[in-house]
Protein backbone atom coordinates (compact mmCIF):
# COMPACT_ATOMS: atom_id res chain seq x y z
CA UNK A 1 0.00 0.00 0.00
CA UNK A 2 1.18 3.46 -0.78
CA UNK A 3 1.73 6.21 2.04
CA UNK A 4 0.66 9.29 1.34
CA UNK A 5 2.87 12.29 2.31
CA UNK A 6 1.50 15.44 3.94
CA UNK A 7 1.90 17.16 1.21
CA UNK A 8 -0.20 14.98 -0.95
CA UNK A 9 -2.57 15.35 1.45
CA UNK A 10 -2.57 18.66 1.37
CA UNK A 11 -2.64 18.53 -2.60
CA UNK A 12 -6.16 16.50 -2.30
CA UNK A 13 -7.91 18.80 0.19
CA UNK A 14 -6.79 21.58 -2.08
CA UNK A 15 -7.96 19.70 -5.06
CA UNK A 16 -11.36 18.98 -3.03
CA UNK A 17 -11.94 22.38 -2.26
CA UNK A 18 -11.03 23.49 -5.61
CA UNK A 19 -13.86 20.61 -6.95
CA UNK A 20 -16.44 22.36 -4.33
CA UNK A 21 -15.56 25.95 -5.22
CA UNK A 22 -16.15 25.23 -8.81
CA UNK A 23 -19.70 23.24 -8.29
CA UNK A 24 -20.68 26.28 -5.98
CA UNK A 25 -19.56 28.82 -8.62
CA UNK A 26 -21.39 27.01 -11.64
CA UNK A 27 -24.55 27.22 -9.63
CA UNK A 28 -24.44 30.18 -8.98
CA UNK A 29 -24.24 31.30 -12.46
CA UNK A 30 -26.79 28.92 -13.32
CA UNK A 31 -28.97 30.98 -10.68
CA UNK A 32 -27.60 34.23 -11.99
CA UNK A 33 -28.91 33.94 -15.49
CA UNK A 34 -32.13 32.11 -14.16
CA UNK A 35 -32.43 35.54 -12.37
CA UNK A 36 -31.22 38.04 -15.16
CA UNK A 37 -34.01 35.41 -17.67
CA UNK A 38 -36.20 36.86 -14.63
CA UNK A 39 -35.45 40.39 -14.73
CA UNK A 40 -35.67 40.60 -18.76
CA UNK A 41 -39.19 38.87 -18.66
CA UNK A 42 -40.14 41.43 -15.77
CA UNK A 43 -39.18 44.27 -17.68
CA UNK A 44 -40.63 43.47 -20.89
CA UNK A 45 -44.08 43.25 -19.11
CA UNK A 46 -43.71 46.43 -17.13
CA UNK A 47 -43.19 47.94 -20.38
CA UNK A 48 -46.00 46.37 -21.61
CA UNK A 49 -48.20 47.28 -18.75
CA UNK A 50 -46.99 51.10 -19.24
CA UNK A 51 -47.99 51.19 -22.69
CA UNK A 52 -51.26 49.63 -21.85
CA UNK A 53 -51.77 51.99 -19.04
CA UNK A 54 -50.51 54.93 -21.23
CA UNK A 55 -53.39 53.58 -24.03
CA UNK A 56 -56.14 53.29 -21.63
CA UNK A 57 -55.24 57.06 -20.11
CA UNK A 58 -55.84 58.54 -23.86
CA UNK A 59 -59.37 56.65 -23.70
CA UNK A 60 -60.67 59.72 -21.94
CA UNK A 61 -60.43 62.28 -24.41
CA UNK A 62 -62.55 59.37 -26.32
CA UNK A 63 -64.68 58.76 -23.97
CA UNK A 64 -65.49 62.66 -23.69
CA UNK A 65 -65.97 63.06 -27.34
CA UNK A 66 -68.65 60.21 -27.24
CA UNK A 67 -69.90 61.83 -23.69
CA UNK A 68 -73.05 63.62 -25.91
CA UNK A 69 -73.73 60.35 -27.16
CA UNK A 70 -74.52 58.99 -23.10
CA UNK A 71 -76.02 62.79 -22.12
CA UNK A 72 -80.05 62.51 -22.71
CA UNK A 73 -80.54 65.61 -24.36
CA UNK A 74 -83.48 67.99 -23.38
CA UNK A 75 -85.51 67.23 -27.25
CA UNK A 76 -84.98 64.01 -26.45
CA UNK A 77 -87.01 63.98 -23.10
CA UNK A 78 -89.99 66.12 -25.13
CA UNK A 79 -89.90 63.56 -27.63
CA UNK A 80 -90.52 60.94 -25.37
CA UNK A 81 -92.93 63.31 -23.54
CA UNK A 82 -95.27 62.90 -26.63
CA UNK A 83 -95.19 59.80 -27.19
CA UNK A 84 -96.64 59.17 -23.53
CA UNK A 85 -99.52 61.47 -24.45
CA UNK A 86 -97.97 64.49 -22.16
CA UNK A 87 -98.08 67.84 -23.77
CA UNK A 88 -94.77 70.18 -24.25
CA UNK A 89 -96.09 72.99 -21.97
CA UNK A 90 -96.88 70.52 -19.34
CA UNK A 91 -93.54 69.68 -19.05
CA UNK A 92 -92.68 73.14 -16.98
CA UNK A 93 -88.96 72.61 -16.97
CA UNK A 94 -85.67 70.32 -16.90
CA UNK A 95 -82.86 71.37 -14.69
CA UNK A 96 -79.44 69.86 -14.49
CA UNK A 97 -77.80 69.39 -11.28
CA UNK A 98 -74.18 69.53 -11.28
CA UNK A 99 -72.41 66.13 -11.89
CA UNK A 100 -71.12 64.28 -8.45
CA UNK A 101 -68.27 61.99 -8.09
CA UNK A 102 -69.44 58.69 -6.73
CA UNK A 103 -66.75 58.53 -3.72
CA UNK A 104 -63.61 56.16 -4.07
CA UNK A 105 -64.75 55.15 -7.99
CA UNK A 106 -64.32 56.91 -11.23
CA UNK A 107 -68.17 57.66 -11.91
CA UNK A 108 -70.22 60.75 -11.43
CA UNK A 109 -73.82 60.61 -10.88
CA UNK A 110 -75.63 63.07 -12.93
CA UNK A 111 -79.14 64.05 -12.28
CA UNK A 112 -81.89 65.34 -14.49
CA UNK A 113 -84.81 66.89 -12.54
CA UNK A 114 -87.94 67.03 -14.42
CA UNK A 115 -90.87 69.22 -13.08
CA UNK A 116 -94.02 67.47 -15.17
CA UNK A 117 -98.05 69.74 -14.57
CA UNK A 118 -101.63 68.61 -14.93
CA UNK A 119 -100.86 65.05 -15.38
CA UNK A 120 -102.82 61.84 -14.77
CA UNK A 121 -100.74 58.78 -12.49
CA UNK A 122 -100.88 56.72 -15.55
CA UNK A 123 -98.82 59.44 -17.64
CA UNK A 124 -96.15 59.67 -15.28
CA UNK A 125 -95.43 56.36 -14.76
CA UNK A 126 -95.47 55.32 -18.18
CA UNK A 127 -92.84 58.58 -18.73
CA UNK A 128 -90.68 57.37 -16.65
CA UNK A 129 -90.84 53.49 -17.56
CA UNK A 130 -90.56 54.94 -21.32
CA UNK A 131 -87.05 57.11 -20.70
CA UNK A 132 -85.81 53.84 -18.57
CA UNK A 133 -86.45 50.95 -21.55
CA UNK A 134 -84.80 53.71 -24.07
CA UNK A 135 -81.95 54.96 -22.08
CA UNK A 136 -80.98 51.73 -19.93
CA UNK A 137 -78.32 53.60 -17.97
CA UNK A 138 -80.72 56.18 -16.86
CA UNK A 139 -83.17 55.34 -13.73
CA UNK A 140 -85.83 57.33 -12.38
CA UNK A 141 -84.33 57.59 -8.71
CA UNK A 142 -87.00 60.59 -6.87
CA UNK A 143 -90.52 60.99 -7.61
CA UNK A 144 -92.60 63.68 -5.74
CA UNK A 145 -96.67 63.95 -6.58
CA UNK A 146 -98.45 66.86 -5.51
CA UNK A 147 -102.34 67.76 -6.77
CA UNK A 148 -102.28 69.65 -9.41
CA UNK A 149 -103.80 73.65 -9.11
CA UNK A 150 -103.67 74.33 -12.12
CA UNK A 151 -106.27 77.12 -13.53
CA UNK A 152 -109.19 76.50 -12.19
CA UNK A 153 -107.50 75.46 -8.71
CA UNK A 154 -109.13 71.93 -8.67
CA UNK A 155 -107.51 68.54 -8.86
CA UNK A 156 -110.03 67.09 -10.41
CA UNK A 157 -111.37 67.17 -13.93
CA UNK A 158 -113.43 65.34 -16.33
CA UNK A 159 -112.26 63.86 -19.63
CA UNK A 160 -113.64 61.56 -22.25
CA UNK A 161 -112.23 57.97 -21.31
CA UNK A 162 -112.51 55.69 -24.22
CA UNK A 163 -111.29 52.56 -22.27
CA UNK A 164 -114.64 52.56 -19.56
CA UNK A 165 -117.63 50.31 -21.13
CA UNK A 166 -120.11 53.40 -21.59
CA UNK A 167 -116.84 56.40 -22.67
CA UNK A 168 -119.09 58.20 -20.17
CA UNK A 169 -117.02 61.08 -18.62
CA UNK A 170 -114.91 60.36 -15.52
CA UNK A 171 -113.21 61.89 -13.38
CA UNK A 172 -109.61 61.75 -12.89
CA UNK A 173 -107.28 63.41 -10.60
CA UNK A 174 -104.24 65.30 -11.72
CA UNK A 175 -101.07 65.26 -10.59
CA UNK A 176 -97.81 68.02 -10.24
CA UNK A 177 -95.02 65.74 -10.50
CA UNK A 178 -90.94 66.38 -10.05
CA UNK A 179 -89.14 63.62 -11.42
CA UNK A 180 -85.86 63.03 -10.41
CA UNK A 181 -83.67 60.88 -13.34
CA UNK A 182 -80.29 59.68 -12.56
CA UNK A 183 -77.10 58.18 -14.59
CA UNK A 184 -74.36 56.90 -13.90
CA UNK A 185 -71.05 57.85 -16.38
CA UNK A 186 -68.08 56.52 -15.88
CA UNK A 187 -65.30 58.92 -16.10
CA UNK A 188 -61.44 58.12 -16.82
CA UNK A 189 -59.45 60.01 -14.33
CA UNK A 190 -56.43 62.98 -15.76
CA UNK A 191 -53.11 60.60 -14.59
CA UNK A 192 -49.90 61.81 -16.04
CA UNK A 193 -47.36 59.37 -15.96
Amino acid sequence: MKVLTSSTVVLLVVQSLLVVFLLLSGIRLFESSVALRDSRDNAERCDRLATNIQRLRRLESVADRGESDLRMENGELVQIARQCAIEERQMTSIQRLDPQTVSETDYQRRDVVLSLQGLRLEQIIRFVLAVERLRPSVRSTGLVLLPYTGPRHRSLVTVDDPTEDNASSVSRELWTAQVTLTQLVYVARSVSI
